[in-house]
């Protein structure tokens, strides 16, 4: 995937644009489209609006995968939510600071590959930022510009170093009280990808499509592979390119749709945890 050009806020959002995707937005407001050889149901879930389309079938056997793939991204929510006090994430927040909290298959799975980004980004992407996220206000959606001192203290607290990860034992443990997980970058992915598999094993193709993650399978109704349009930043309207793929996942985020501005700056969302601000490169 070309590395996405510089906008106004500094990254770009995807959406597709096949000849049947392109009615994801223009239909978003539907929660229920179909058509003779297609489904697609759209629903509010994990923060955003979710559109899983499908191909073959009937249109009952085509409304049951897809009841089924969203199924699946609801069990990802009730773990990895860290909106949800009953969810396994807010219980390992809790707890993991005072003694090692044995997790499920999904979390571990989600944890282990979120440290391996984490390394490969040269720290770019770090789980822990949840303590960093309230403190600039994304979490309660209430802004707050960070002074020195905030930013210096909750250093203390940012880190894969203050995570431990026991492969044996599937245990995770924080070395500091205050450290605090946020899968908000990772957990979305996950869930598409299981979404996707439903549609898979079941021997149908169609797409997922969760707020700038989307996950292809099988092929296009129209064409013999998939286009992914990237959104100009600057002009929502246009796009600045498009990919073609043959399936998998396509993801990105967007600063430009959650940000605040104070004092003639614009704040985005996009948290590097190295520099404890909101990032303004295109990454």
């Amino acid at each position: 995937m070309p590395m996405p050009a510089r906008g106004r806020r500094g990254a770009v959002s995807v959406r597709l644009v096949t000849a049947v995707a392109l009615l994801v937005v223009l239909a978003a407001a539907t929660p229920h489209a179909e058509s003779p050889l297609s489904t697609r149901v759209h629903r509010y879930l994990m923060g955003t609006s979710i559109a899983i389309e499908v191909t073959g079938g009937n249109p009952a056997s085509r409304t049951a995968v897809i009841n089924d793939a969203f199924a699946a991204m609801v069990e990802v929510d009730r773990l990895m939510s860290n909106y949800r006090t009953d969810s396994e994430l807010a219980r390992v927040n809790r707890e993991a600071a005072r003694h090692p909290v044995a997790v499920s298959a999904p979390l571990w799975d989600v944890l282990v590959a979120g440290q391996r980004v984490s390394r490969d980004s040269h720290g770019a992407f770090d789980m822990t930022v949840g303590p960093l996220v309230r403190l600039w206000g994304f979490h309660d959606k209430q802004p707050h510009v960070p002074t020195a001192d905030e930013l210096q203290r909750v250093r203390a607290v940012v880190g894969q170093d203050k995570l431990v990860l026991d492969a044996q034992a599937h245990t995770v443990a924080f070395r500091r009280p205050g450290v605090e997980l946020d899968l908000g970058g990772i957990a979305k992915g996950f869930a598409v990808e299981l979404a996707g598999g439903v549609l898979r094993r079941r021997g149908y193709a169609g797409f997922i499509d969760a707020g700038g993650n989307q996950y292809l399978v099988g092929k296009p109704t129209t064409r013999p592979v998939w286009q992914v349009g990237i959104e100009d930043p600057d002009h929502p309207d246009q796009l600045l390119g498009v990919l073609t793929v043959d399936g998998g996942a396509v993801a990105t985020s967007g600063g430009y749709h959650n940000f605040f501005v104070r004092d003639g700056h614009t704040y985005s969302h996009l948290l590097d945890p190295r520099t404890l601000r909101p990032s303004d490169a295109a990454l």
